[in-house]
């Protein structure tokens, strides 16, 4: 039972550090701080139950002052003997002898006066605990406003013999912001939290700051905040580079909450959070998305992509292109054709198929393409960090090689026995037409022989 107690003690001690650790995160440097620095002094009031005396609702605990028994009736003595008598009026015994009266004792006094004495001395004990645990806390929230406001304020606002109520006061009217101005800094940081995400790795650190956003602006009551029809499509226009089909979808899925008015911002983070937790595998680094960089033109990035680094051909160049490469051949081998379950690459995420990829197979890439130096970098990290996706391209190369050698070798042999049939063929004769029926049929019997034979 003691060890347990024990532990709960350590736990609750652990906690308390831990509060205390992240509340000294806060610091008071300019008007633009005090909204965080007010709520962390807040929670450490309430914390430290100094809350209602700070803002004036309750008075601070007095120092208590000690019962003295000088002040409590006390038995009369005489010279002849003890106990003869009480004193009446004077509340205090009357003796004779001085020396005994100049330091009393709780054994002097009489057995009312004892009672009372005994019972202050019992609140004065537990008003002196309470006195000094007050006490202790007002010295450290007073040491956490010392640690977390610049200097410059603390002489002006925060005198040693003042109470922490007057240095409350003081800081908001020399720091703190008007309502109007504290609504422009959260509607500045909402506008700030709803650029585009345009990394794939940095979703989740963008997702925590727009949440923090959102809760600011609608504390503040931002009109941009108040409305769903309004975040959303704020929201929706930031995840749209690295995330339009599930935006898409979601958007046409929630319609209605978001007309109404009844989607949460957080049930929104919550399912974004989860689809880029299945999309994004922990462990291994972010990929592309669809959509990231354009649509896809034959299995690879279109011509006419912005300036992102990949080729910007009009429609008349392409299609000249096509005509000087001329007639596009057939594919020879199954697995070069797109992927007909809708998969992305495995390299760079886009809509085809590994084996026509022209990150991994650069030598397959028409004269107009052009890589994207963001999806390089992806490819090249894949390749160094994925065995399974280098193995599955070793595979293709290999397959590709033996369909090459497969195609080869009957051309070159259909090739030669076109030529020597053609020498062997006598100067007159039809091409392809056997010299046998030519030579040892007569004429005559050919033409009358039957039709059925």
């Amino acid at each position: 039972m003691i060890k347990l107690i024990l532990l709960f003690i350590k736990s609750i001690e652990s906690i308390a550090v831990a509060m205390s650790s992240e509340a000294n995160k806060a610091s008071l440097r300019g008007p633009e701080d005090w909204e965080e620095w007010e709520h962390q002094f807040k929670s450490q009031a309430v914390a430290f139950d100094l809350w209602d005396q700070i803002t004036g609702d309750e008075p601070l605990i007095r120092k208590p002052r000690m019962p003295e028994i000088a002040g409590y009736q006390q038995q009369a003595q005489t010279r002849g003997g003890a106990g003869r008598g009480r004193a009446g009026n004077a509340g205090r015994s009357q003796t004779v002898d001085d020396d005994d009266s100049s330091d009393p004792s709780v054994a002097q006094l009489t057995d009312q006066s004892r009672n009372a004495y005994q019972l202050d001395m019992q609140r004065y004990i537990q008003s002196q605990r309470e006195y000094k645990e007050q006490s202790t806390a007002v010295q450290k929230l007073k040491k956490w406003v010392i640690d977390t406001v610049a200097s410059h304020y603390t002489r002006v606002a925060c005198e040693p013999t003042e109470a922490l109520s007057q240095w409350y006061t003081q800081l908001k009217s020399h720091v703190g912001i008007s309502d109007v101005k504290s609504q422009t800094i959260a509607r500045e940081q909402y506008k700030e939290a709803v650029k585009s995400l345009t990394k794939p790795k940095d979703w989740q650190s963008w997702l925590k700051n727009w949440e923090k956003a959102m809760i600011l602006a609608q504390q503040k009551k931002v009109p941009e905040a108040m409305s769903s029809s309004s975040w959303t499509t704020d929201f929706f226009g930031a995840v749209a580079p690295i995330a339009e089909q599930w935006m898409i979808s979601y958007r046409i899925t929630k319609q209605e909450q978001i007309e109404k008015s009844i989607l949460s911002f957080r049930v929104l983070a919550n399912d974004f959070r989860e689809y880029m937790g299945m999309r994004f595998s922990p462990g291994r680094s972010p990929r592309v998305a669809k959509g990231a960089f354009g649509p896809t033109y034959a299995g690879q990035d279109t011509p006419d992509q912005s300036a992102s680094g990949d080729a910007q051909l009009n429609s008349a160049e392409v299609a000249s292109a096509r005509r000087r490469r001329g007639p596009s051949r057939k594919r020879s081998a199954p697995e070069e054709e797109e992927d007909p379950s809708g998969r992305l690459c495995e390299a760079c995420d886009q809509s085809h198929a590994l084996a026509v990829c022209f990150y991994v197979f650069p030598e397959r890439a028409p004269n107009w393409f052009k890589e994207n130096p963001e999806i390089r970098a992806l490819v090249d990290e894949q390749l160094k960090e994925n065995p399974s996706l280098k193995e599955q391209i070793q595979r293709l190369k290999a397959k590709r090689s033996r369909s090459n050698l497969r195609v080869s070798i009957p051309r070159r042999s259909q090739s030669n026995a076109s030529r020597r049939s053609q020498s062997n063929t006598p100067k007159g004769s039809q091409p392809g037409t056997p010299r046998e029926s030519r030579s040892n049929t007569p004429r005559g019997v050919r033409e009358s022989q039957p039709a059925d034979e």
